[in-house]
């Protein structure tokens, strides 16, 4: 029974997330150009709680690349490049212009997956317990002070997604204390947050049947590509309806 329900491959729940990813980010970012389209304001919210939808879902993503990519020094290179392109594409979507304080004091989300991935890394590493807590811990502490997009959290949800990747029941208790924390912390209890995070951790626990979609290389390009791209699309969207 529980392998029958195991339906959704690794691409199906990229391309999920990266729908209500898109529509998210297109709501928040153009409210002051389109005002949310005139739609009713309880359906422009339950868009924008499931953009939360997206983020969990990547960041168990790198937690699978790191296990069984081939090359991990070209994974995190690649990561690289995406993430500095991205940076760009972050600034001009959130800003509508070139705002070079808001490109070095805030970094997009793809920086802090990949700073998950290097956290796994140092985990994996050959350097003693000490060194390898106090590197970890640093460029946790980075993600913060940087303002990144989900600093903190998503390099322990990664983590923890590494490290108890057999073990699902733990691993999602300790997701849920992770997003708990995180919700009681940046904006307290908010209810409406934690059934939506709970959706990805569901999915990926008894929905992901572990395998790759029919056009993995395809699919791999897509999403590389997909995140700076929707983020133009916003800032284009944004220079054209400029209010």
């Amino acid at each position: 029974m529980g392998n029958k329900m195991k339906v959704i491959n690794r691409d199906q729940l990229k391309y999920i997330a990266a729908f209500f990813m898109f529509i998210g980010h297109f709501f928040t970012f153009t409210i002051k150009e389109l005002h949310f389209l005139g739609l009713p304001s309880v359906l422009v919210n339950m868009v924008l709680w499931f953009m939360y939808i997206a983020p969990p879902i990547f960041m168990f993503f790198i937690s699978e690349g790191f296990v069984y990519t081939r090359d991990r020094k070209k994974y995190i290179i690649r990561l690289l490049i995406v993430g500095v392109v991205t940076q760009f594409a972050f600034v001009l979507g959130n800003a509508g212009a070139m705002d070079w304080y808001m490109f070095s004091h805030s970094g997009n989300v793809i920086l802090t997956l990949l700073i998950s991935l290097l956290i796994l890394m140092i985990y994996e590493s050959k350097l003693n317990v000490f060194l390898r807590a106090i590197l970890a811990l640093a460029l946790i502490g980075f993600t913060y002070l940087w303002k990144m997009e989900w600093g903190v959290v998503a390099p322990l949800v990664v983590f923890s997604f590494y490290a108890f990747r057999n073990k699902p029941v733990w691993r999602f208790v300790i997701y849920d204390l992770i997003m708990v924390g995180y919700t009681v912390i940046s904006m307290g209890m908010n209810v409406p947050f934690l059934l939506v995070v709970q959706i990805p951790i569901i999915m990926v626990t008894f929905f992901y049947n572990g395998k790759k979609g029919r056009f993995p290389r395809f699919s791999r390009n897509f999403f590389y590509i997909f995140y700076p791209a929707h983020m133009l699309f916003i800032f284009l969207i944004k220079v054209l309806f400029k209010a």
